[in-house]
């Protein structure tokens, strides 16, 4: 008994070492409780939402096999390192498209040690370790700071306990990449306070380096939340040190964050050239002065209960959810005389969480969210260390007092998922599930096609994205943070509907126009489903089952090849003037360039727009109020399709479609498609103006279209249907545009190559996304790549026998190899001579200055 007594009666200078292992018993214990309705159920810690399951899940599988891959060509004799992926949306850079994700998190590596069978246990348990290593960061900088909040180690543990298990983390595993700043914020103040301490800055370094290598995003909070500590400290802490003083410590702490930035660059630099090419930097939705009135009355509930399971926090507050240890604990700090440093530090924060524009700047002035949470619930944990060290003496009470914090964390994780599961059902994926959505689809299915070419594969689907970078498939479907500009401006001037945001599309809505030029020689879809088939894709090669049903595979019998050629071009400028349909019936006829060419090049001036549009009044919809959800129906007989013809495709234009001031529209067309608007406050909002969706092959004539929105203001200038013949003109336009193709095609890591056989003069492009990465080698000279169809590339080419590579390297990537050498040797210098590089201590300083 006396043992166990002692094991928890953690206190006095020499039991910190039992701390330790005290809070990995709690932390187990807390745990358990938390998250009990996952562990002793048939449950996964992947939320069933997109971000969960098809970035971060779908990340981890893929970063394991490319690091297996990697290594397994090294072993082979095999150098070169893949930093290209064309299964990526129609291509795209791998560390630039997953480092958001997985690439540079130190804990992302198990998955090189765990089979794509066994990462959805991989991932449940990172979010474990995540959790714990935050408590544990959190312990280590108390203690390392004990002269300044005076804890003691019974307190620490709560304070670890509440960091860890507030809301922001019971909202945030959905998105697991979002714990990592729980554990280098504590890190990198440690790091300020070993300077401050006249210690060695490598730590400080080290952390900078690991916090910018696995998030660039994040580490823009954490630094602003460092300068803000650093702030605090010098100003109100201490002030004993004389300004010279203080300069030192500055100028010590920024050449340590400079240094640490250095060696991360490798990582840094591609990342950043991408941000800044990347339309999500561009977007740019200024804040409210206020949240919505109904926010702040839930002020108060929302900081002792968890009750938001969103990813994008409109209100702080939301995030927080503490137990009602944190109350009290505030509610005495400001009831005592000490603690003054605290106190400004808390209102000051509070008033951060309250108002719409600090979320804004702590975004870097892009949008508001306010994912800085984990650095204010740090400042309450480090609270509720400081009173409850000052009040609670006697041994008894600290123990009834854990006890305490722990039912009431697990009681506000109880309330938590009750409120967000719907019907009953977890928002949590079942054991397999994850797993199947990648192995069991209509992309896995494809492989099974005995089919060497370069091609891509769409698939109907309205939901699901990246499972073909999964299957090692070229597909058309993408959602990362970071997305190629062209490729979206593609869908927009193309009036695509298919397009949630700049960071997510799927296929190309089966016009088939589109698809030949993006390489889509096989359609995947089910028997059901058959009237969105497109245009051509009359041969059935392939079908099976599928987690969701049965799924045909046809194939394009008006394909086009890799590269293929033009002899006509059209100037960007004219082309944006016109409709979305008259610029894909154009994209048969000649190239898109954005600059003119000089030489026998022909610039087309006169199109064949094969319209016959049929035009329906304006449609305004009326405002709706706060928390009602609008609904507007519009129905009407199609003028088009009682004379069907299978050699037309028809289409509904939404002429100038605006949503505006609420949270949520979409525009439901049939059962099949919807177009979905979110958020306007937000990034993922987008403004569409034009937007077609492909009625397919209906034979009633029957249309249908839904509206529910809330919150807010749509507006729809008018509706027009468009019919658009195919058949021989088509066929006759397709057959020009590969009758002079590169054959040959090898592709390699990051090359391709091929041979092309040019009769005249012609402008020959290649279905490769637009990009400052790749380079073109025409029989061994360096040609420049120029953009060609909005999204792609092309090289203009005179008549002559020609062998053709295209190379790609990650754009910054040499830049930043060379910084961050420059930052390593920087670094091991410090380590091996510290007195040369490392500045005098703060202690020899003062006594020099005394």
């Amino acid at each position: 008994m006396k043992k166990v007594k002692k094991l928890f009666c953690i206190d006095g200078p020499e039991d910190k070492r039992y701390c330790f292992f005290i809070y990995t018993f709690m932390f187990v214990l807390t745990f358990s409780l938390v998250f009990a309705r996952l562990i002793f159920s048939d449950k996964t810690f992947i939320y069933a939402n997109l971000d969960a399951v098809y970035q971060h899940y779908a990340s981890l599988v893929y970063y394991g096999k490319y690091l297996r891959s990697t290594l397994a060509n090294f072993i082979s004799g095999n150098f070169s390192v893949a930093l290209y992926d064309f299964c990526i949306g129609y291509g795209a850079d791998i560390l630039t498209s997953l480092h958001y994700y997985v690439i540079g998190d130190p804990l992302s590596i198990f998955s090189f040690f765990v089979p794509a069978k066994y990462c959805e246990k991989l991932y449940s348990f990172l979010i474990f370790l995540k959790l714990y290593l935050a408590g544990l960061a959190f312990s280590l900088y108390c203690f390392k700071t004990q002269t300044l909040t005076k804890c003691r180690p019974f307190s620490v543990l709560i304070g670890a306990i509440i960091y860890v298990f507030s809301a922001y983390s019971l909202i945030f595993i959905a998105v697991p990449l979002f714990l990592n700043p729980l554990i280098y914020f504590p890190l990198l103040l440690i790091g300020v306070e070993k300077i401050f301490n006249s210690e060695k800055s490598s730590f400080f370094i080290f952390i900078v380096f690991i916090s910018l290598i696995s998030n660039f995003y994040f580490f823009y909070i954490l630094s602003f939340m460092t300068l803000i500590y650093v702030f605090m400290r010098l100003y109100f802490i201490e002030k004993t040190f004389n300004c010279r003083c203080k300069i030192l410590i500055v100028s010590k702490l920024l050449l340590s964050y400079l240094v640490g930035i250095l060696c991360a660059c490798v990582v840094f630099v591609p990342n950043l050239i991408a941000l800044l090419d990347s339309t999500r930097f561009n977007a740019s939705n200024k804040p409210d002065i206020l949240y919505d009135l109904y926010l702040y009355k839930n002020a108060f509930f929302d900081f002792i209960f968890a009750r938001s399971n969103t990813s994008e926090i409109p209100y702080a507050l939301e995030s927080s959810g503490f137990p009602l240890i944190v109350l009290f604990s505030v509610i005495v700090l400001f009831m005592r005389k000490k603690f003054k440093t605290l106190k400004i530090a808390f209102v000051a924060a509070t008033i951060c969480a309250l108002i719409p524009f600090f979320g804004y700047a702590f975004t870097a002035f892009s949008y508001v969210s306010n994912r800085w949470m984990f650095a204010y619930n740090f400042l309450v944990s480090l609270i509720s260390v400081a009173i409850v060290s000052d009040l609670v003496q006697k041994k008894i009470t600290q123990n009834i007092l854990i006890l305490l914090v722990i039912a009431n964390v697990a009681f506000n994780s109880f309330l938590f998922f009750s409120s967000n599961d719907v019907k009953g059902k977890s928002n949590f994926l079942g054991t397999s599930v994850a797993t199947k959505l990648f192995t069991e689809n209509e992309f896995q299915l494809s492989k099974k096609l005995d089919d060497k070419s370069f091609y891509r594969v769409e698939t109907f689907s309205k939901s699901e994205r990246n499972r073909a970078f999964i299957a090692n498939v070229k597909g058309t479907e993408f959602y990362f943070s970071l997305s190629n500009p062209y490729i979206n401006e593609f869908y927009d001037e193309l009036g695509l509907y298919c397009k949630i945001s700049d960071v997510g599309y799927w296929g190309l809505d089966s016009r088939a126009a589109l698809n030949a030029i993006a390489n889509v020689k096989y359609f995947a879809i089910k028997k059901d489903e058959k009237i969105f088939l497109p245009y051509g894709y009359n041969k059935k090669v392939l079908d099976g089952d599928c987690l969701d049903g049965k799924y045909e595979i046809y194939q394009n019998n008006f394909s086009l090849p890799f590269g293929y050629s033009y002899s006509n071009y059209v100037n960007s400028v004219d082309f944006k003037k016109l409709s979305p349909i008259q610029k894909q019936n154009v994209l048969l006829q000649s190239v898109v360039l954005e600059e003119h060419l000089d030489g026998d090049f022909n610039l087309l001036k006169n199109f064949e727009l094969y319209e016959t549009p049929v035009k329906f009044g304006p449609v305004k919809f009326p405002y709706a109020s706060n928390k009602e959800t609008k609904e507007l129906k519009v129905a009407f007989k199609s003028r088009l399709f009682d004379a069907q013809n299978e050699d037309n495709e028809n289409y509904i234009l939404f002429h100038d479609i605006k949503y505006e001031g609420g949270n949520k529209c979409e525009i439901l067309f049939g059962e099949k498609k919807t177009i979905r608007f979110s958020y306007p406050k937000y990034l993922l909002n987008f403004a569409k103006r034009d937007c077609v969706v492909n009625t397919g092959y209906i034979k009633n004539g029957k249309i249908d279209i839904k509206v529910e929105y809330a919150n807010g203001k749509v507006s729809l200038q008018g509706i027009e249907e468009i019919s658009v013949v195919l058949g021989q003109s088509y066929e006759k336009k397709i057959n020009a545009l590969k009758e002079n193709y590169l054959e040959n095609i090898q592709e390699q890591n990051n090359k391709i190559k091929g041979n092309i056989n040019l009769k005249e003069d012609k402008i020959v492009v290649f279905s490769i996304p637009y990009s400052k990465g790749w380079k073109a080698f025409v029989n061994g000279k360096e040609h420049e790549l120029i953009r060609a169809n909005i999204a792609f590339s092309a090289l203009p080419l005179k008549s002559g026998n020609y062998e053709i590579e295209l190379k790609y390297s990650t754009p910054g990537l040499k830049l930043g190899c060379i910084l961050s050498l420059f930052g390593a040797i920087i670094f091991l210098l410090g380590l091996k001579n510290p007195q040369k590089i490392r500045w005098q201590s703060v202690k020899l300083f003062l006594a020099s200055t005394s």
